[in-house]
C-alpha cells in the first residue's frame, strides 16, 4: 500500500511561506498536491524510484547538460576546497517544466534541476562524479534553489549518520519497498520524539532504548 503517515502530517502543518525539502522517499505527486495545498512550496529529490518520471529528466539533462557541445549552462558554478578535498557544484535548470510529458500532474511545478558534484582527492588523482536531480514548485531565482539544494544534503548526511547510530538503520534488512519506506518515515518520527525530550539527560540512542524499556518514558515521548 502507499505510505499514507506523511500526507497525514502535512495535513496537519501551516505551510505558507515554507520551502518544504524532502528525499526520494516522499518523491510522489500526491505529497507535492497536499504542500501546494497547505500554502508551501516543495523542493523534492528525483531518484530511480520514480521509474519514467526519473529516467525521462536523466535523459534530458544528459543530452542538454552533460552531452559533448550540449547547450545548457549552469546557473551555478562553484568550487569548494575543505578537508583535502576539491568539490565543484553545478546546477542546470531546465528552461521549460512542460518538456517533460511525464512530470503533466505534478501541482505547481516551477523548476526541473540537475545537479553535478564533482570531487577530487587532494594528490590522489580520483575523481568522482554524481548528479542528482529535483522538482520544486518554487518560483525562486536558481542561485536560491542551489542554496536550499546545499542545505538539505548538510541536512541530510547528518540525518543519515544520527539514524544509523541510534537505530542502526544501514543493517536493516527490511528490503520490501513499501515497508522499506514506512519504517523509514517512523524512525524519523521516533527520531524528532526523542530529540524534542528534556526530561531525561541521555544520548539520542539511550533514550531510544530507555524507551524500549519503560512503556511509561515511551508514552511520555510520544504525548510530548
Amino acid at each position: 500500500g502507499e505510505l499514507t503517515v506523511l500526507p497525514e502530517l502535512l495535513d496537519g502543518l501551516d505551510l505558507r511561506g515554507c520551502l518544504v525539502s524532502l528525499d526520494a522517499l516522499a518523491c510522489r505527486p500526491g505529497v507535492a498536491a497536499r504542500i501546494a495545498a497547505r500554502g508551501g512550496d516543495y523542493l523534492i529529490t528525483l531518484k530511480g524510484n520514480q521509474g519514467k518520471v526519473h529516467a525521462e529528466v536523466r535523459d534530458w539533462f544528459a543530452a542538454n547538460a552533460f552531452a559533448l557541445g550540449a547547450p545548457l549552462r549552469p546557473v551555478f558554478d562553484a568550487f569548494d576546497d575543505g578537508h583535502g578535498r576539491l568539490v565543484r557544484r553545478r546546477v542546470f535548470a531546465c528552461p521549460d517544466v512542460g518538456a517533460f510529458a511525464t512530470l503533466k500532474g505534478w501541482r505547481g511545478l516551477e523548476a526541473v534541476l540537475a545537479v553535478e558534484t564533482i570531487r577530487g582527492v587532494n594528490g590522489a588523482g580520483k575523481v568522482t562524479a554524481e548528479v542528482r536531480r529535483y522538482l520544486s514548485s518554487a518560483k525562486l531565482p536558481s542561485e536560491a534553489l542551489a542554496a536550499a539544494i546545499r542545505n538539505h544534503w548538510r541536512i541530510e548526511s547528518g540525518l543519515h549518520w544520527v539514524l544509523d547510530v541510534t537505530f542502526r538503520e544501514d543493517a536493516s534488512r527490511v528490503r520490501e519497498r513499501n515497508a522499506a519506506r514506512n519504517l523509514a518515515l517512523l524512525r524519523r518520527i521516533a527520531l524528532n520524539l526523542v530529540r524534542a525530550d528534556t526530561s531525561l539527560k541521555a544520548s539520542l540512542k539511550g533514550k531510544r532504548k530507555y524507551a524500549g524499556w519503560d512503556d511509561t518514558f515511551m508514552a511520555s515521548l510520544i504525548a510530548g
